[in-house]
C-alpha cells in the first residue's frame, strides 16, 4: 500500500504544472552550451579552491576574480536566470 501510495505521488508531482516548468527550464539549459561550459568552468575552478583550501592555503587572488567574473557571466545567462527565479518562486 506504502509504495502504491508513493508511485501516485510521483505520478501527480510529474503532471504538476511546476513540475513540468522546472522541467523545460531544465531542458532549455541542457541545450545552451555557453551555460553549461561557464557551470562546468566555474564548478573545476571552485573545486580547485577548495583543494587549496583543504591544503590550508587561500585561493590566490585571480583565482578569486576569475571566479566572481565566470559568476557574472552564468548569472547573466537567461536559462540559468530562469532557473533562479523557479528556486525564488518556490521558497516564497
Amino acid at each position: 500500500m506504502l509504495e502504491e501510495k508513493g508511485k501516485e505521488l510521483g505520478r501527480l508531482i510529474g503532471q504538476s504544472s511546476e513540475y513540468q516548468t522546472l522541467k523545460r527550464s531544465s531542458e532549455a539549459l541542457n541545450d545552451d552550451r555557453e551555460a553549461v561550459a561557464l557551470l562546468q568552468r566555474m564548478e573545476k575552478l571552485r573545486g580547485e579552491a577548495q583543494q587549496l583550501i583543504q591544503r590550508g592555503e587561500n585561493p590566490t587572488p585571480e583565482m578569486e576574480q576569475q571566479l566572481d567574473n565566470l559568476l557574472e557571466k552564468i548569472q547573466a545567462q537567461p536559462a540559468i536566470s530562469a532557473l533562479s527565479s523557479l528556486r525564488k518562486i518556490s521558497t516564497s
